[in-house]
């Protein structure tokens, strides 16, 4: 599976829009990518109760080695690596 995406879309110009003037007033400064984002780069979130924020992608590996980007939908509920999240976000 890729690895990177971009959030540059003709339909969705005016939504992104609307999330980056969002995170821009609350983190003066802050860098949005908009093509090419990357693993442990700082991206724009939706969150569960519609508010943008930006989050750093990739899910913390248990020993601090690096990130995880990718889980198998068969097996992430119960992997423990994965579990909480499943359950809670």
């Amino acid at each position: 599976m890729c690895g990177r995406y971009t959030l540059i879309d003709g339909q969705a110009d005016e939504d992104f829009s609307w999330i980056c003037d969002i995170i821009s007033q609350d983190h003066p400064g802050a860098v949005i990518p908009t093509d090419d984002v990357a693993p442990s780069q700082a991206a724009p979130v939706l969150t569960a109760g519609h508010t943008p924020v930006l989050q750093r992608w990739g899910l913390e590996s248990p020993r601090g080695r690096g990130l995880f980007i990718n889980a198998r939908a068969e097996t992430a509920a119960v992997k423990p690596t994965f579990r909480e999240s499943v359950r809670s976000r």
